[in-house]
């Protein structure tokens, strides 16, 4: 068994209003990251939100904190509800 603690930055995103209120909001995308992390056993750094943005780039404020925060050392996880929340783009990827 790996012995790794993972440091971990959830990143909920939405890009529409309309998404907001009839996909899977924030506030439920959070929660579900919550739950798994603490089903794993995985430690929360920060919340990384980027709300009414599209994953059409990487042109996005929170997103790029968290890269940087990558390149730190702070985290060595993301965790996202669906992966095109992270990205649409498998270049990006």
């Amino acid at each position: 068994m790996d012995d790794k603690k993972f440091v971990v930055g959830l990143y909920p995103r939405v890009s529409t209003e309309d998404q907001s209120r009839f996909g899977h909001s924030l506030d439920e995308q959070k929660d579900r990251m919550y739950k798994l992390c603490d089903y794993k056993g995985y430690e929360v750094y920060k919340v990384y939100e980027d709300a009414g943005i599209s994953a059409k780039d990487m042109n996005r404020p929170a997103f790029q904190e968290m890269i940087q925060d990558i390149k730190n050392g702070k985290i060595n996880k993301i965790i996202v509800h669906k992966l095109d929340r992270l990205t649409r783009s498998i270049k990006d990827l």
